[in-house]
């Protein structure tokens, strides 16, 4: 076939006459071209500056609502909580106390016992801080107060006393209820008990602590004068806040509605929410949910509290900007209008630089273009020499062999030959990918095939040894100081009348019998490599020849392709496990499987190596279900 070499067209006659224009550019161009020059610096200055003061402000802000207001918010919260969670504990210390539980159960008779209990209840107010303790018995029904003495008998017709039997009804091991007297301007977190557990529900007993103080340690986390904070139920009902007068209202009565009813939506979750009022500007709102009791810690401070640094950056910035832009526009037009002249030869040598580059651009596209067609045309004599499939289709009833090359031609190839008394089969993966590659397969194929011919038709492992040697002398490997280093990973099959031989170089052959699979590994020495010795012997593998014998080879760019969610290779046993579940069903189903999962494995990643996969099942009379696939 005569192949037409193509050259790259002429540069048009009419481009270089174009360059001596630029020598009689008039005064004005250059003016112009100052002129704008000097209005894109200025315009870049103000660019950064304005760049610069809003990723500053942006920085600052976003670190202010992810990180600082949340810290100042878990700072209150943990105080508030700590003192709920440490009552709920003496609670519960109480209620699952054997001398209270032994006490209330036999009625409060024992005076021994119910000392002790009334030396617990007035420790609690006296040493631990409480405000009050109590205990209320389910079986006498007496309520006591802390000093061990009663208090009042309670009763289930009277009903300032339901809560304590609805909580002894319902069962419920821990109780927190929040009240806020008035007439105090307090707020209170009674921490309740059932004594004896949910179990045996005996009574209840806890501790009462006034929120007070923690008021009044809000105002250390405040800002400025324009900051509140707050500590607000599910409902909007205000327990502690900055100022008192605050305690027992609304929070929608202080904050605009929409703020409000957006900040009630997500009770519970910490979020953040900004608003703006006339009077006060940007407003970051951050509610934060107290992890023992059904509450919400709300913390409102204006921007202009929180990052006041701001406007300082905003004038130093201005500043400099001006600054900058004196300084730059003066040296700009004073260098400029001393460049003038050499401007103009810039501009001619850039459009020659422009000219010259397009040539040697179009040069290397018709070089690529060259290649590619080489490429190309040598995949189609790669595929030509490599075919086997007539041997295959005659040999085989039933077969599939998939070839997939990295690039357009590869290392890896299949053959098949028919010899005296049966029939050759291999699968191969030579050194290298692309062209490397493909001219190691063209050797290797050779001498298979004149191997095949004159030496060795029904020994796998002698073939190999053969193999071995003459492309170690081929290739001038015989020393380990060969010029090169290059071999193949090869597994053969002999197939005859009655068995199969098998020999393999690094390349193991999968054998699937009755719904089970089994790897034969061959030799652990590859085909021609230095360090593979020259009289390196191989061994065969005899398998007996059944109906359901299904054999299976392929190099290891299947195995080895990575992918999925944690990016490993396919590996063997996945790849057994597959051809074990879909031999029984045909080669054809098996072969489908077997692509499908591997595209679902590599996903978006790239081939890593070519791949070539061979299966045969000998003597099964059946219709070919298989086809190459390149």
């Amino acid at each position: 076939m005569e192949r037409v070499t193509k050259q790259a067209p002429p540069l048009p006659a009419e481009q270089p006459a174009r360059l001596p224009a630029l020598a009689e550019m008039p005064d004005r161009s250059v003016t112009k071209v100052t002129l704008f020059g000097g209005a894109v610096i200025v315009f870049a200055i103000l660019l950064v500056g304005w760049l610069v003061y809003t990723v500053t402000q942006r920085e600052a802000v976003d670190k202010l609502k992810t990180k600082d207001l949340l810290h100042l918010a878990d700072s209150i919260a943990a105080k508030v909580d700590g003192q709920i969670r440490k009552a709920k504990e003496t609670s519960l210390l109480m209620a699952e106390d054997p001398n209270v539980i032994n006490w209330v159960a036999g009625g409060e008779r024992d005076e021994a016992l119910g000392a002790v209990v009334g030396r617990k209840l007035t420790l609690l107010t006296s040493e631990h801080g409480y405000d009050n303790s109590f205990l209320v018995s389910a079986v006498s029904n007496r309520y006591w107060g802390e000093g061990g003495t009663v208090l009042r008998t309670m009763s289930r017709s009277d009903p300032e006393d339901a809560w304590f039997y609805a909580n002894v009804d319902n069962r419920k091991p821990i109780e927190i209820v929040l009240d806020y007297a008035i007439a105090r301007g307090d707020t209170f977190v009674f921490v309740n008990a059932l004594i004896g557990g949910a179990e045996r529900a005996l009574g209840e007993t806890g501790v009462g602590l006034s929120l007070k103080q923690s008021a009044e340690q809000f105002q250390q986390f405040k800002y400025g004068d324009k900051s509140h904070l707050w500590l607000v139920d599910r409902e909007g009902t205000i327990y502690l806040s900055d100022r008192y007068e605050q305690a027992g209202t609304k929070l929608n009565t202080i904050l605009p509605g929409a703020v409000s009813d957006e900040l009630f939506a997500g009770f519970a979750n910490t979020q953040v929410v900004t608003y703006r009022t006339a009077q006060t500007g940007t407003i970051d709102l951050i509610s934060r949910p107290i992890e023992s009791a059904d509450l919400d810690i709300v913390f409102a401070i204006p921007r202009s509290e929180s990052v006041p640094f701001l406007h300082k950056i905003r004038t130093n910035t201005l500043l400099a900007v001006l600054a900058s832009l004196l300084l730059i526009v003066a040296f700009y037009f004073y260098v400029s209008r001393k460049l003038a002249d050499p401007y103009k030869r810039a501009l001619r040598h850039n459009e020659e630089l422009e000219l010259k580059v397009a040539e040697r651009t179009r040069e290397l596209s018709l070089k690529h273009e060259q290649l590619t067609d080489g490429i190309a045309y040598a995949k189609r004599i790669q595929d030509s020499v490599l075919h086997s499939e007539d041997v295959l289709r005659e040999a085989f009833p039933v077969y599939f062999a998939i070839r997939q090359p990295r690039d357009l031609v590869g290392g890896d190839f299949y053959w098949a030959k028919r010899v005296s008394g049966g029939t050759l089969a291999a699968v191969a993966d030579c050194t290298g990918h692309g062209v490397p590659g493909a001219f190691m397969t063209l050797l290797a194929q050779s001498l298979l095939n004149r191997i095949a011919e004159h030496e060795c038709q029904d020994d796998p492992a002698r073939l190999l040894a053969l193999l071995n040697r003459h492309l170690k002398r081929t290739l001038r490997q015989e020393t380990r100081q060969g010029d090169t280093d290059d071999g193949l990973d090869i597994g053969l099959l002999f197939i005859g009348d009655s068995h199969v031989l098998y020999a393999g170089a690094r390349c193991p052959l999968l054998v699937v019998r009755g719904g089970e699979a089994e790897w034969i590994e061959g030799d652990r020495k590859s085909v021609g490599y230095r360090r593979t010795p020259l009289e390196y012997e191989y061994a065969n593998v005899q398998l007996e020849l059944t109906d359901d014998l299904v054999l299976f080879m392929s190099t290891d760019g299947w195995y080895d392709q990575n992918g999925g969610a944690n990016d490993y290779s396919f590996g063997r046993t996945r790849f057994a496990a597959i051809v074990a579940g879909q031999a029984a069903s045909g080669l054809e189903n098996c072969r489908t499987e077997l692509l499908q999962q591997l595209r679902e494995h590599a996903g978006s990643k790239e081939q890593r190596d070519d791949i070539t996969v061979l299966a045969l099942q000998p003597k099964r009379k059946q219709v070919q279900v298989g086809e190459a696939t390149r």
